[in-house]
């Protein structure tokens, strides 16, 4: 994408997010990630407050970051899987892309 078509898609988000209370943060990381910036104030609740149990019985941390898994409820009790410390790039949405749906949460890392 050339910097005339992100300045374009710049201005089309921030048009939009001002028609849609709460989307100003997501317009912002959005745009962080076209112009190939890692955002750093992304907060996930995935994998700390929110998970994903597969068919399998797999505990995930989200469906957009299928390769952690914390362990199997079959194997391990939900409490000591819950309970697991969390990888670094996970406590820190490290593992976020535009994909995630912690994209429109208006939380803080706080």
């Amino acid at each position: 994408m050339s910097g005339e078509q992100k300045g374009e898609l710049s201005k089309s988000l921030n048009k939009w997010a001002k028609g849609n209370t709460g989307f100003e943060d997501y317009t912002k990381i959005a745009m962080s990630f076209i112009n190939d910036s890692k955002p750093s104030q992304v907060y996930c609740p995935n994998g700390l407050e929110n998970y994903v149990l597969d068919i399998k019985g797999n505990l995930r941390s989200c469906f957009s970051e299928g390769g952690y898994t914390f362990g199997n409820i079959f194997d391990t009790s939900v409490k000591e899987l819950v309970e697991i410390e969390r990888p670094k790039y996970i406590k820190n949405a490290e593992c976020a892309t535009l994909a995630c749906s912690c994209m429109i949460e208006k939380k803080s890392n706080s």
